[in-house]
């Protein structure tokens, strides 16, 4: 069984992907604070849904590890890159691909 299988095949993809447009790893740079500094960040954000009215960034994940910490760092800088591209509201989504259920959104 491919891993994306448990995402094509899920209810979360059916109610937040397939009626909408979206594009697949899309990549950016931004800017961004960090330790008091100026930095860019350069992503690729792995599924971008345009949903009308907002933004819906994805990003999968397929290791057995889970560090929720780092991927919510890493969604967050997601989010906020979309925003200033699309000038939308944006919200994010981690898809753990080993366990749909565990996926967790974020409000932008």
């Amino acid at each position: 069984l491919l891993l994306s299988d448990n995402f094509i095949h899920s209810r979360l993809c059916v109610d937040e992907v397939l009626d909408h447009p979206f594009k697949s790893e899309m990549s950016f740079f931004s800017r961004l604070q960090h330790e008091g500094r100026t930095v860019v960040a350069e992503g690729v954000i792995d599924l971008l849904v345009d949903r009308g009215d907002e933004i819906l960034v994805i990003d999968f994940k397929s290791d057995r590890f889970v560090d929720e910490e780092v991927h919510r760092f890493q969604i967050e800088t997601y989010i906020d890159a979309a925003r200033r591209l699309y000038k939308k509201k944006t919200s994010g989504l981690i898809v753990y691909l080993r366990d749909i259920a565990r996926s967790i959104r974020y409000e932008g």
